[in-house]
């Protein structure tokens, strides 16, 4: 599995799976699928409300939690100093975790001050050795900016809605320029355009699926994606991008379509 070296020195794996929508049953059974494909990367937040059965499945695999990395979030109705800690002690709970690896916040909502306080309350958690690396979700250059001036320092990784048909040019080049990781959501556009021509062609030249070809092109990108899936062939098929790379050209065709 590829990863990518965070600004703290943790390192993130490149490909994760979304959780967004899954529950019960079906969320247990996506999870234990994923981690004998080969996942060691699951998404979650709060909101998310399904917390709870990831980390059951966790926690009963016989892979060491060392190799696996879980992301979370606090959810925007949360933010403030003691909420942010309150969300993330239930959060732990439920994931059955004694730390998370990524927390962020999910959205940065209309409070400057509250956003900053959830910032200061995962710094301090950090600090603890509950969280390992810290970072935002939505959020703009200039939020962004807002952190670096109050504490001295930039979020690891911003998680944004971002695939080849909603290119944030900007947020894309901030990212680059201050070392912050971009974290892909809603990655193959719940499947609109991938007809595309440029798409259509690459998927010929490797023999692989259109939703392959744009998966690999967030990793050629430099990019973390966290697609979603309950079907078990689906969920192989998104792992199964790691035989093959796309050409700088080929990268750059994928852009603004």
């Amino acid at each position: 599995m590829k990863t990518i070296e965070l600004l703290d020195g943790n390192k993130i794996p490149a490909l994760g799976m979304g959780t967004w929508e899954l529950s019960g049953q079906e969320c247990r059974d996506a999870i234990s699928h994923a981690l004998k494909v080969g996942y060691r990367h699951f998404d979650t937040a709060s909101m998310y409300r399904n917390e709870d059965e990831i980390g059951a499945v966790l926690v009963e695999t016989e892979i060491p939690r060392k190799e696996i990395f879980i992301t979370s979030k606090v959810w925007r109705s949360d933010l403030g100093r003691s909420n942010t800690k309150k969300s993330f002690a239930d959060s732990l709970a439920d994931l059955k975790a004694d730390y998370i690896d990524l927390y962020l916040i999910h959205w940065p909502g209309s409070n400057d001050q509250l956003r900053l306080d959830s910032y200061q309350a995962m710094m301090e958690l950090r600090d603890e050795g509950k969280i390992k690396s810290i970072g935002v979700s939505n959020f703009t250059p200039g939020q962004i900016a807002d952190i670096n001036d109050e504490f001295g320092e930039y979020p690891v990784v911003n998680q944004i809605k971002f695939n080849p048909f909603y290119f944030k040019q900007q947020a894309f080049e901030y990212a680059k320029a201050h070392d912050i990781v971009i974290t892909a959501y809603t990655p193959l556009n719940k499947g609109n355009g991938l007809d595309h021509p440029n798409i259509m062609r690459l998927a010929e030249k490797y023999n692989k699926s259109r939703f392959q070809i744009v998966l690999r092109w967030f990793i050629d990108l430099g990019l973390v994606t966290i697609p979603k899936s309950a079907t078990p062939k689906h969920i192989e098929a998104n792992f199964d991008i790691f035989d093959f790379q796309l050409t700088a050209d080929e990268v750059n065709s994928l852009k603004n379509l």
